[in-house]
């Protein structure tokens, strides 16, 4: 395991701190945070990792993108200002073709029922309470895509 990688640690080559590489397929992972420091971390350490990332600000952004092309990972924000999961699941509807992607949860809240109720009725794989380490970031979307049929 590696130390968490901070902003200026990032190596420009895709090469982890000390030159480790991480073996896996590339994915397409989307960013949803209205944050745009944290959009920019998130994205800067998953695209060393070899993923291929794209960010945006709000889901109306996202919804466009995915309307061409699906990601095979979604890292939200569930408590967006004015639109949160919940309302963007709904908005989906069980139909849609998003409805099986693959979704981290990331929240600012600590609540001691969010991860179930995220769970349950969002159907993610996990959730990151902010704030947490690149690391913890990393396992979370290494895992979730291990297990993405």
């Amino acid at each position: 395991m590696f130390k968490a990688p901070s902003r200026e640690s990032l190596e420009p080559d895709g090469a982890r701190p000390g030159g480790a590489h991480v073996k896996h397929q590339p994915s397409n992972i989307c960013i949803i945070d209205d944050e745009t420091h944290l959009l920019e971390l998130f994205e800067q350490a998953l695209e060393q990792e070899g993923h291929n990332v794209n960010a945006f600000p709000n889901r109306e952004a996202f919804l466009e993108f995915a309307a061409i092309e699906q990601p095979d990972l979604l890292l939200l924000d569930l408590t967006l200002p004015g639109h949160d999961a919940w309302a963007m699941q709904q908005q989906l509807g069980p139909d849609n073709d998003l409805a099986d992607m693959t979704v981290i949860g990331v929240t600012g809240r600590s609540q001691p029922t969010l991860e179930a109720t995220a769970t349950e009725t969002l159907g993610i794989e996990a959730l990151l309470e902010k704030p947490f380490s690149m690391t913890e970031l990393l396992e979370a979307t290494n895992n979730a895509l291990q297990r993405d049929p």
